[in-house]
């Protein structure tokens, strides 16, 4: 069984927040991907002690892929959040 946490608005990628590389859900990158989603991969981080996030990217076509698959890298994760300030709930 596949657990990933994916009601994630942002990552933040690097041991120094304020130097560290971020991806945003929504946010255009080399002027034809869009990241669409980002997921935490929990079974990863049970079986191997290790972080691992996944960034999914649409291209202007609507293709969906994996952009970016980072392991064992220092991140600060943002989650969605409801209007009433409180983080969204995900079945995922």
């Amino acid at each position: 069984m596949t657990d990933f946490i994916s009601d994630i608005y942002e990552v933040s990628v690097g041991a120094d927040p304020k130097n560290s590389m971020r991806y945003t859900v929504g946010r255009v990158y080399n002027l034809d991907l869009t990241v669409c989603e980002i997921v935490f991969d929990r079974n990863y981080l049970i079986e191997y002690g290790s972080v691992r996030v996944i960034v999914y990217a649409a291209d202007k076509k609507g293709s969906i892929r994996v952009w970016k698959d980072m392991i064992g890298v220092p991140v600060i994760i943002t989650p969605n959040y409801k209007e009433d300030g409180n983080p969204s709930k995900n079945p995922h």
